[in-house]
């Protein structure tokens, strides 16, 4: 697992020194996860699966999930490779997440340091098609808050083609961008509320009238029997107390950050669907880790809430090691890359 810490002891040299050539250096990075995710090999529990369903779509035998099928395709015809498969997932993966951290946020180097603790395990050494729809859910915000529905569609359209989970996002165009209603301050009591009367929120899903989401349904159902969640882990409780620390200050952010509100929504609601929709907790895990992905920008926004900037970016820092630390030595999401 050294090797990891040593990415992680890198990227945060840059967040702690001036720079002159941010962009350059920012591309340098993502060029740098892209290798490493690219060439990962089967060090996640996931890679074994994509190398299967590469060899039946190449073969003839599986023509779904789409989005699998198409870049499976390209890549047998150009490459004959299933290298590039992953290879091609992780350009897409890291680079359209880059291209959202440049617009969202001005602490860059922070946001990659939050993103490679925990997301880049999770996405781009895991869930690769997840990963890359959860990039253009954080790419989708700006047209959410200028209100473009155009290329807003485009995005979640982008988002769903590679998850049907990211149909989540949908309904989010309609989020205001400059007030947190007060019914937000009650979002996650409510969920836990639902979760202990055993309400069986999500069930709900299943009175969506399409196939493809009624199998989802079915298939993430079945597993219910194997599959427990636990509400209060070190990760959620985390996720709680900093919900709390947002809308506390949201006011003071919105004045630094023009999309902190709308952020902070779907910060809050990624929580929520992970406590109301516990009861089949495979539906839980993948709806609010879609929406959670903004968590890379949000929590090095804890850096505008100190006067000394620099205890705020120690802070953002030491959350960073200690993602890193859950990833690596608790869940133990990936073995060594050597």
């Amino acid at each position: 697992m050294w090797f990891y810490f040593i990415i992680f002891l890198f990227l945060s040299f840059f967040c702690y020194i001036n720079i002159k050539q941010k962009n350059t250096i920012l591309w340098f990075l993502a060029f740098l996860l892209i290798i490493i995710a690219g060439f990962c090999g089967s060090i996640s529990k996931d890679h074994d699966s994509y190398i299967n369903g590469y060899n039946l779509i190449t073969s003839g035998k599986l023509s779904n999930p789409l989005s699998l099928f198409i870049i499976a395709e390209v890549v047998n015809k150009i490459f004959h490779n299933s290298i590039f498969l992953f290879l091609l997932y992780a350009v897409l993966g890291v680079s359209l997440k880059i291209l959202a951290i440049k617009r969202l946020s001005e602490f860059w180097f922070f946001s990659i340091l939050i993103y490679f603790s925990y997301y880049f395990f999770l996405h781009e050494l895991t869930q690769l098609k997840a990963g890359v729809a959860a990039a253009f859910i954080l790419l989708s915000i700006p047209s959410i808050y200028e209100k473009k529905l155009k290329l807003f569609l485009i995005y979640a359209g982008s988002a769903i083609f590679f998850h049907i989970s990211a149909l989540v996002l949908l309904p989010l165009y309609y989020f205001k961008k400059d007030k947190i209603p007060i019914w937000y301050f009650f979002l996650i009591p409510i969920g836990y509320i639902l979760f202990f009367t055993h309400a069986n929120t999500s069930s709900l899903i299943n009175l969506i009238d399409i196939d493809v989401i009624r199998t989802k349904y079915a298939l993430y159902k079945s597993l219910n029997t194997v599959d427990k969640i636990n509400i209060f882990n070190i990760l959620m409780l985390f996720r709680y107390v900093f919900c709390g620390l947002l809308l506390w200050k949201w006011k003071f952010l919105r004045e630094k950050n023009v999309y902190s509100v709308i952020l902070i929504k779907f910060y809050i609601l990624s929580c929520f669907i992970f406590i109301s929709f516990a009861d089949i907790p495979g539906i839980a895990f993948r709806l609010s880790e879609l929406l959670a992905i903004v968590e890379i920008i949000l929590i090095p926004y804890i850096i505008y809430l100190f006067d000394i900037r620099l205890l705020g970016k120690l802070i953002v820092g030491l959350i960073g090691f200690l993602f890193l630390c859950l990833v690596l030595l608790y869940t133990k999401l990936v073995t060594s890359y050597f």
